[in-house]
This record gives structure tokens, C-alpha cells and sequence, in this order.
């Protein structure tokens, strides 16, 4: 169990082979560990619970579902007459960077069981060792000092425990947004995280929070990745170019764009849709051109019913906030037709 096999994948066709930033390394672990992890995840997923502002690897969430809350947060302020500037902040390697003492000392403030915490300690962390398979031959294994445990299904629960504070000392801190009682100003998935404030100050006071965390806690928020969005009333979005507010993170300044990507989903400053919901589109239609051309000899009942299977999952998984902006679907006597953007399949 404390042993696990990494091996390192391109992150792309397009990418340079002989960097080794261009791989990414998949981790090959015990079957044991993987049941050991399951029995903790069940008897004591209280314990392992983060706040209401994260929204990775929980029951009953989804990207879809903190991309809306983003949304509606943003479009509540805007339609009130405030301004609100969203900073989406990029972690470099955070799964990597955890630390192990601290880690289990927020685990034991949460009162795991001290036989659980042992046994995660000495067997699962402290003893873990890795080594490296590359085509066929396999290194040396060698031990890992930090990092959640690559492969494991209770890692990313326990990273979500580890910037659980962060989230917690943003809510406390009496800056960013509010609906009514309720604070939205922060947002996680796991390592992707949101900040939402009304004014440039409070933005500002929120990113040194985040400063502070990050320096206490090894986490090293990237300012090239990180970026700003001003969100304004519509009769003043032609001011928005020429923004003057500068926002730094870990010394380093945020750029301000017009839209940008969230969780699969683009944000932009004016709110529009348009762009996502073209996005949802052409990965649509491009599974259907795919199902068409490679099946094109396919009887034509059996490639209505893989179309329709194609079709009904993309709704359920990819586009569920856009899904009736985007496909209407049109029954007719023995016949069913796809329209996605007026295109009929």
C-alpha cells in the first residue's frame, strides 16, 4: 500500500516530448489502499466534510452547479446597480504542495480517529514511496515528502480539507459578496477557485487573505494563469477596456480581461451567454460529424438511436444550464429531429 507506480502521459499531441513539464504523471497504487480509503470515506465523511463554498468531489454538485451560483451572484449585483470585479485565481501544482504535518494537524482539530490518523500517517504518507515507469523499465522508487497521495480516492477530499481555512477565513473576514446572509464571495472546485467583491478595496483585502494563507500554507497562486473580470451596469461597459484597477497576487499583478473560462464555461463582462452557448454547440456538433462519418454504412435506425443516446448525454453532462438555449428537440408522427441551433440532424 505504500508503494505506487507513476507513469507519465503527454499532455497533448502538440506537446514537446523532451520537457518534462508536457507530461502528466498518472499514479498506479494498491488495490488495498483504494479499499482502506473507500472504509474511511464512509465511516467518517463527516469528519472529512469542507464548507458549503466548495464544490468539488461532493454529492450532489457539480462544475455546472458553481458556475451558476457565480452567475446568479454576479447578476444580482449587477441588476441592483453595483459593480462586482471576479477574480478566478490559478494554484501552480496544488495537489503536490500540500504539507503533510499540517494536513494532519487540521485532521486532528476535526477529530478523526487517532487509529485512522496513524495509519494514514505512517503507511499511506509518511512511508510512501513512488518510482517511475517509462517504456517498460522502472526507476528506483524513492520517497515523497509532499502531496496528497497520487491515485488515491480519499486525496482529493483531503485537499479540499486543506484549503477548507482559506475558504473559511474569506467568509469571516466581513468582505466580498453577500445575497441577503448568505456569502458568495468565495467559490471552490477543488483548486479552482472564484472571488467575488463589490469594490476594489474589498477585492484587494480579499487577495491579501488569500496572500496569507497561501505563504502559511505552501500554496503558490499564479498571477500569469490568474485573471480579473469587471462585471458593471450595461450603459458602462464601454469603460471596462480602460479599467485602472490593478489587483496583485503573491506580489504579482492579475490581468484584467473581458471573459474567460470557468470550469468548462465562459464568463464574460457583459454577461452574455452567446459565447458559451456557442461552445456547447460545436462540441456538439462535432460529436455528431464524428458519429456520421464513422458510421456513415451504420443502419440508419440504429445511428438515430446512437445519435439520440449522444444527444441526451451531452444534456445531462455538459450543457445542462444552456440545453434549451442551444436543442430543441421536435416529435412528429414515427419521426424525432434535432435542431441544435438550426442545424437538423
Amino acid at each position: 500500500m505504500s508503494l505506487s507506480t507513476v507513469i507519465p502521459i503527454p499532455k497533448g499531441k502538440q506537446a514537446n516530448l523532451t520537457e518534462s513539464v508536457s507530461y502528466r504523471g498518472i499514479a498506479l497504487s494498491s488495490i488495498f489502499g483504494k479499499i482502506l480509503d473507500l472504509v474511511v470515506l464512509f465511516r467518517y465523511s463527516e469528519s472529512l466534510m469542507s464548507c458549503d463554498l466548495q464544490f468539488g468531489f461532493k454529492a450532489r454538485r457539480s462544475t455546472d452547479m458553481c458556475t451558476m451560483i457565480l452567475k446568479e451572484s454576479v447578476a444580482y449585483y449587477v441588476n441592483n446597480g453595483s459593480s462586482v470585479y471576479c477574480c478566478f485565481l490559478d494554484a501552480t501544482k496544488a495537489f503536490d504542495r500540500v504539507e503533510y504535518c499540517k494536513l494532519f494537524r487540521m485532521l486532528i482539530k476535526r477529530r478523526l480517529s487517532s487509529v485512522v490518523l496513524r495509519l494514514l500517517c505512517t503507511i499511506m504518507y509518511l512511508n510512501h514511496s513512488t518510482q517511475v515507469e517509462w517504456n517498460g523499465f522502472r526507476s528506483v522508487a524513492f520517497k515523497v515528502l509532499n502531496g496528497v497521495k497520487q491515485g488515491g480516492i480519499l486525496s482529493p477530499i483531503m485537499f479540499c480539507v486543506y484549503i477548507d481555512d482559506m475558504l473559511l477565513l474569506l467568509q469571516n473576514s466581513d468582505v466580498g459578496c453577500y445575497i441577503g446572509n448568505y456569502f458568495v464571495g468565495a467559490l471552490a472546485y477543488a483548486d479552482d477557485i472564484v472571488l467575488l467583491a463589490p469594490s476594489a478595496n474589498a477585492m484587494r483585502r480579499m487577495l491579501l487573505y488569500c496572500d496569507s494563507y497561501a505563504s502559511e500554507y505552501n500554496i503558490t497562486f499564479n498571477a500569469s494563469k490568474s485573471k480579473c473580470i469587471h462585471f458593471c451596469l450595461k450603459g458602462y461597459h464601454r469603460k471596462i477596456h480602460g479599467c485602472t484597477s490593478v489587483f496583485f497576487v503573491c506580489s504579482q499583478p492579475i490581468e484584467v480581461v473581458k471573459q474567460w473560462s470557468h470550469l468548462g464555461h465562459i464568463i464574460s463582462y457583459n454577461m452574455d451567454d452567446r459565447y458559451d452557448i456557442m461552445r456547447c454547440r460545436d462540441s456538439l456538433l462535432r460529436q455528431i460529424n464524428n458519429v456520421l462519418c464513422f458510421f456513415r454504412k451504420l443502419n440508419p435506425i440504429i445511428k438515430l438511436r446512437l445519435l439520440v443516446s449522444i444527444v441526451i448525454a451531452y444534456m445531462d453532462l455538459c450543457c445542462g444550464m444552456f440545453v434549451m438555449d442551444m436543442l430543441n428537440v421536435c416529435v412528429g408522427p414515427g419521426e424525432l429531429v434535432f435542431v441544435v441551433c438550426g442545424v437538423a440532424v
